[in-house]
């Protein structure tokens, strides 16, 4: 997919910085390697565990975690969050 897009929109549900990364770092190599771009999602809501979203620990922890994730990633490359609702329900 990577090769025939201009960029990527990659859900990669976590609640850690590392973990986010992780998750996506082939596809983040490789989308550098060819020239091309990502933006790695991030959840607000999730009944999946508590390791997914940012739910239990709030926007505040959230902002944080996406401050170094973005420092982690390739230049070009973004976050986009996921259900913009929940974004607003966060707790602080």
């Amino acid at each position: 997919m990577i090769d025939n897009s201009d960029r990527i929109f990659m859900m990669s549900y976590r609640d850690t910085a590392e973990a986010i990364y992780g998750v996506a770092e082939d596809e983040i190599e490789y989308a550098e390697s060819v020239g091309k771009t990502l933006v790695l999602g991030v959840e607000t809501y999730s009944e999946e565990g508590d390791d997914v979203s940012f739910m239990e620990e709030g926007k505040l922890y959230m902002y944080g975690e996406i401050e170094k994730l973005r420092a982690m990633l390739p230049e070009g490359f973004g976050v986009a969050i996921h259900w913009i609702k929940s974004w607003y329900d966060l707790k602080v």
